[in-house]
């Protein structure tokens, strides 16, 4: 299988363009401006079908290019041809949005006519990632791709991406593993494997790839990536130290949480709807020794029975979940995430005994020091960037598949519909399994 063309984006230019969502295996135009009909009885072949999409490549390009010398003619202070080149984007914005209408037609009628062509499955998943589409509904056409035929480092790492951007931690590595196995040398996909198993916390295997791939001291991007390894690899070495003296104590505090996932669902007709899905059980282990007065605040309101209720109001896939705000119990959105116990609590991120964040590591939510309460965060794969920024205080020890499958919350707008926002997951309750025999009180700055 030949390797294909390269995704497209679609820029709007001075509010022209078409607008298209897709629903299961339909890709429905809200706004069609264009004016040309597809031949019901035509079915393009592969050639043309990338004949086609080389050409909203091209159109693409010159919109880009005719906005990008805009810019430049107004920078200029030459407003006249600033003008003219505005327009020439806006025809040319026009034109391929009446062209990716067709096209989605054209695509359809093949998918229909030939439906284990691999070539047709991936050019669906490009055109659904020009327009925006949400992985969930473009991963099962790269990955049939892939099934059909299309074992290309490309579509490989496509499919690890996506995979990862949906929380599908084991199959993104095992599929980003296959697409170094097909180039080894290949900065792209690296680049998506490294990220994949820093954030799983497998530090090891990419040094172990890399010494194997390329001997020190390699292309400068292969650098980077060995030095990013090595010092992550060095901190997760303590983690795992520390995580066996905590085994051999066996009297860290222990919470256990029980959360019920929500499910958004659009319906054919273009409804929206929520419905409660299973429950699940998470085990929390809280990192007392390191810190004792964030510990402290957590064990206190949740003997309170002060998280029993909430919601997780945001969720940023492949990334974190955050909870504790008692103001995702009324039934305006708008104030989640402005919520806190009344007080604040310090910091103790920046003591040498802090811990760092790896998968399922518990930490505080604050939008600036100082500002800790109840709010909490938990990271669904390794962030070095929140490390000496925010105190970790805890970590999953069961039911890490529990929080990866935790919904956006209701800041979520992504429906298309600001009105109708996403509840996120609720916490139903939390309760104390374990904690060390003296009283635990709250340490307010105010």
């Amino acid at each position: 299988m030949r390797r294909l063309l390269p995704l497209i984006a679609v820029a709007a230019v001075g509010g022209s363009g078409a607008a298209i969502w897709m629903y299961r295996d339909r890709i429905v135009p809200i706004v069609d401006r264009g004016h040309r009909t597809v031949d019901e009885q035509s079915v393009l072949t592969d050639g043309e079908l990338e004949a086609r999409y080389r050409t909203l490549i091209q159109l693409k390009q010159r919109g880009e290019s005719a906005r990008s010398d805009a810019a430049t003619a107004l920078a200029r202070r030459d407003v006249d041809l600033a003008e003219r080149l505005i327009k020439n984007a806006q025809v040319l914005i026009a034109t391929l949005a009446s062209e990716l209408v067709l096209y989605q037609h054209e695509l359809a009628k093949a998918r229909e006519g030939r439906p284990q062509d691999a070539t047709v499955q991936w050019l669906t998943s490009q055109l659904l990632l020009s327009v925006g589409t949400d992985p969930e509904q473009v991963l099962p056409y790269a990955q049939r791709a892939v099934e059909f035929g299309l074992r290309t480092p490309e579509a490989l790492t496509l499919v690890s991406k996506l995979q990862f951007e949906l929380n599908e931690f084991d199959r993104a590595y095992a599929s980003a593993q296959q697409g170094l196995e097909l180039d080894a040398h290949s900065y792209d996909t690296w680049t998506v494997f490294s990220t994949i198993a820093f954030g799983l916390g497998k530090f090891e295997e990419v040094l172990q790839r890399l010494d194997r791939e390329f001997p020190v001291p390699g292309p400068p991007w292969a650098q980077s990536i060995r030095h990013g390894a090595q010092d992550l690899q060095q901190e997760w070495q303590k983690e795992l130290a520390q995580r066996r003296l905590e085994e051999l104590s066996n009297d860290e505090p222990l919470i256990r949480c029980v959360i019920e996932h929500q499910t958004f669902e659009i319906g054919r007709t273009g409804e929206t709807s929520i419905r409660r899905s299973e429950r699940g059980e998470v085990d929390i282990e809280l990192f007392e020794d390191q810190a004792p007065l964030t510990v402290a605040n957590f064990l206190v309101l949740v003997e309170r029975g002060f998280y029993d209720g909430t919601r997780f109001h945001w969720s940023d896939p492949a990334h974190m979940v955050v909870g504790g705000d008692p103001k995702t119990k009324n039934s305006d959105p708008r104030d989640d995430g402005l919520g806190g116990p009344g007080y604040t609590i310090p910091d103790e991120f920046d003591s040498r005994l802090a811990r760092y964040h790896f998968r399922g590591t518990l930490t505080v939510m604050e939008t600036q020091p100082r500002t800790a309460g109840s709010q909490f965060l938990v990271c669904l794969v390794s962030c070095p960037e929140f490390n000496r920024h925010s105190t970790a205080f805890g970590r999953i020890v069961r039911g890490q598949d529990v929080i990866d499958h935790i919904t956006q919350g209701r800041t979520d707008v992504k429906d298309g519909q600001p009105e109708k926002t996403i509840p996120g997951d609720v916490l139903v309750r939390a309760r104390v399994l374990r904690k060390r025999p003296h009283p635990y009180r709250v340490t307010k700055l105010n």
